[in-house]
């Protein structure tokens, strides 16, 4: 009899503890729903009268515990702040609330969550600065995202010693100073975006220790001084962004090491000297852009080693010579754009048979006439081209008459040349086209009737040319035209 009291006690003990584990995470998820505007009512099933909250929108639970150990209210409209009920959360491993209107300060507490692994508070409305208590004891945390908010204030030095993070984002808020000293610590670190902040200073020493690290994004800040020398020893990295800082100097040798590596983003700084031949080593390579800087020289021939390139940008630079020929290997090629440089010589042939989908040429010294390949021989690859401009050129004799063919071009622009001759009657067939700028050339004639085939158009520009005659009616066709 005696057993069976002690047995039944047990019982009952147990239910009411699992009855306080129920209430605890209820209490703490019905407090932080009374703090939010629901405008959706997408918690509409959140009831307090319910005292297993397993089953309520955005919630998950330990399947033996019973336990909260997932919120996830991404992009639901909410609004208010984030209350300090969920600190009631004690086995919650992920909490997801982004793309919100959330307000308020980010909780040093959350820092007593000792389950947690992933917090994800981007793209709300949050403001002040980057709790330090928040990575002093971070217990089991791998990601946490703060980007796309208003956040202030510096990064702080604990971060360098939370060693379980693998992901860190906090783009597009207005941090400010100088990356801490120690941050190239994490030695888990694999995702670490910090872009679009109002950040500071020389990059620390000994980002090579980042052994695991697979993409770093520090673009649009104000870094300053070289690239890291020893970056080349990240040698799991696949995507690298640095543009739109203050950087100088040269491309770091170690970069060729780096052999994972699909995008390579630079552009907008104040390196200098020449592409190095070895580039042609980052074989992986998707995207490279070294636009707006102070590089020099002539383009290497070792980037048509560069076979799954499809983006290459070197606009805006001081580059000689001429196109190597040897881009042609690029067969993934699907945007080039060298504008702005001190190119020369003849507009490739060879450029129209790549099956490319913009080719921008402008602004640099390139002379001649337009001489594509026979349309039977470039097969279907010219029917893929979206953007042309050869403008700011010194290019000279007639418009391509067939230039109609390019059915998907959206934008034509062969201004600033010394082009002659009428325009094509072919350019009535550009129906896909919404830009044309011909100003600047010496083209003569009148505007061919066939112009109101182009049913797309919005912009047309003609001006300071030999044109002459009437603007044809059937220009009446064209009827998104703006600018005339």
């Amino acid at each position: 009899m005696l057993l069976k009291l002690l047995l039944c006690a047990i019982l009952l003990s147990s239910i009411v503890l699992s009855l306080d584990v129920f209430n605890d995470d209820v209490l703490g998820l019905i407090v932080f729903k009374a703090g939010l505007h629901d405008p959706e009512a997408k918690l509409v099933s959140w009831n307090d009268s319910d005292d297993n909250p397993c089953n309520w929108v955005g919630i998950k639970c330990d399947p033996i515990s019973s336990r909260v150990t997932e919120l996830a209210l991404d992009g639901f409209s909410l609004s208010g702040q984030i209350s300090r009920g969920l600190l009631r959360l004690q086995f919650i491993q992920k909490l997801s609330l982004s793309n919100n209107n959330f307000s308020g300060c980010i909780n040093p507490d959350f820092a007593h969550l000792w389950s947690l692994q992933i917090i994800d508070l981007s793209g709300n409305n949050l403001a002040g600065s980057i709790p330090d208590e928040l990575f002093q004891q971070c217990g089991s945390l791998k990601s946490v995202s703060f980007a796309r908010n208003g956040l202030t204030g510096e990064i702080p030095d604990s971060l360098s010693s939370c060693m379980t993070l693998e992901t860190v984002n906090f783009t597009s808020n207005q941090l400010i100073g100088q990356l801490p000293a120690k941050i190239w610590s994490l030695s888990g670190l694999k995702y670490f975006d910090l872009s679009n902040n109002l950040l500071q200073g020389e990059i620390p020493k000994g980002m090579g220790n980042m052994y695991s690290l697979l993409a770093v994004s520090l673009g649009k800040n104000a870094f300053s001084g070289s690239l890291p020398d020893d970056i080349g020893d990240c040698l799991q990295l696949q995507s690298i962004d640095f543009s739109e800082n203050s950087f100088s100097g040269l491309l770091p040798d170690s970069l060729q090491k780096l052999n994972m590596c699909t995008s390579l983003s630079l552009y907008g700084n104040s390196l200098s000297g020449e592409v190095p031949n070895w580039i042609g080593q980052m074989q992986d390579l998707e995207k490279l852009d070294l636009s707006s800087n102070r590089v020099f020289g002539r383009i290497p021939t070792t980037i048509g080693s560069l076979q799954a390139l499809k983006e290459l940008n070197l606009s805006s630079n001081e580059f000689i010579g001429d196109l190597p020929k040897s881009i042609m290997n690029c067969v993934n090629l699907l945007t080039i754009d060298v504008s702005r440089n001190h190119l020369r010589g003849k507009i490739p042939n060879w450029l129209f048979k790549l099956g490319l989908q913009s080719i921008s040429l402008s602004g640099n010294r390139f002379t001649g006439s337009i001489e594509r390949p026979s349309f039977s021989s470039m097969g279907s690859s010219y029917q893929t081209l979206q953007v042309m401009d050869l403008s700011l050129n010194g290019i000279s004799g007639v418009i391509p008459p067939d230039i109609g063919a390019f059915s998907s071009l959206q934008h034509l622009n062969m201004s600033s040349n010394s082009l002659i001759g009428a325009i094509p009657a072919s350019i009535g067939k550009l129906n896909t086209t919404q830009v044309i700028d011909l100003s600047d050339n010496k083209l003569n004639g009148s505007i061919p009737n066939e112009i109101g085939g182009a049913g797309s158009l919005r912009t047309l520009v003609l001006e300071n040319n030999l044109l002459t005659g009437n603007i044809p009616s059937q220009i009446e066709k064209c009827s998104s035209l703006t600018t005339l």
